[in-house]
């Protein structure tokens, strides 16, 4: 109920699910097209995502404009339902591989994952210590200052979820300006 966008994915998460299929049917043409599809995480994260963790980036604070045009229903659907978002990407999981339990330390940002594909009972998430499974079609939301760490038990399928990453609610539209200031800084050292 805090998040009415949350259900609005839902709702739509079919035509997610179905426009990644599309492309991964397809996945030498993505490739060729798009950018950053199905890469490693780059920075000090890596170590504990490994190397069977892979994204395909739509919003790394800014629109990847080359797979939004990919990804028109799923950008639209995003926009569309209002999601206060930072990043957005579709995240893989190989079978029989996790992510190592850490910390982003960053609680001015919260996570969320609709799940598209997800082997059943197989395939989960925990979060200070409390495990949830993913469930197609349903948002979990959580906070990634917390210890977490996630597994897929599946022997034989990937799991696939659509990644926001948003602003926290109380976070007020001066400090989202100043934090955006700072990413850009990072991002962009030479200005």
């Amino acid at each position: 109920a805090e998040f009415p966008w949350a259900a609005a994915l839902e709702r739509n998460w079919d035509t997610i699910r179905d426009e990644l299929w599309h492309w991964e049917t397809r996945r030498q043409e993505l490739e060729a097209l798009g950018s950053q599809v199905w890469v490693t995480a780059a920075r000090a994260e890596a170590v504990a995502y490994g190397p069977d963790w892979r994204t395909l980036v739509l919003q790394d604070r800014r629109w990847h404009d080359d797979n939004c045009k990919l990804f028109t229903k799923t950008t639209r659907i995003i926009r569309d339902c209002g999601v206060p978002s930072v990043e957005a990407f579709f995240a893989r999981q190989a079978p029989q591989s996790g992510i190592k339990l850490h910390s982003d330390g960053c609680n001015f940002i919260l996570t969320a994952h609709l799940a598209l594909q997800a082997p059943p009972r197989q395939s989960w998430i925990a979060v200070g210590g409390e495990r949830r499974f993913w469930e197609d079609g349903k948002v979990l939301i959580f906070d990634t200052s917390y210890l977490h760490e996630t597994y897929n038990e599946s022997q034989d399928s990937d799991r696939y979820v659509l990644l926001l990453r948003f602003w926290h609610p109380e976070t007020t539209r001066v400090e989202r300006e100043a934090l955006q200031y700072i990413f850009d800084v990072v991002d962009n050292p030479s200005w």
